[in-house]
């Protein structure tokens, strides 16, 4: 079990929470029926503002390597609606 609390804490994902993308540092959903997961960040990013397939994805929640990995694809979802705005 400290092998996957020790991946869970160097882990993160991004998720919807209430209309807007979060950081986690953390395993989506569960692991042998515990929660590994710590928020991290609100991103202030609204997920409708974001292009599809996006907005399903994070829905579900997009688990990655690392809160570096988290906080650079934040920054892209950023770049793409800075360019998107009229």
């Amino acid at each position: 079990m400290a092998g996957i609390w020790w991946y869970a804490s160097h882990s993160a994902y991004l998720i919807a929470e209430d209309g807007q993308v979060v950081i986690y540092r953390g395993l989506v959903g569960d692991v042998f029926g515990f929660r590994l997961q710590w928020r991290e960040a609100d991103t202030g990013i609204k997920v409708d503002d974001l292009d599809a397939p996006l907005p399903d994805r994070l829905r579900q929640g997009i688990q990655l390597g690392s809160l570096d990995d988290a906080e650079k694809l934040v920054r892209q979802y950023q770049q793409q609606i800075d360019r998107d705005k009229p």
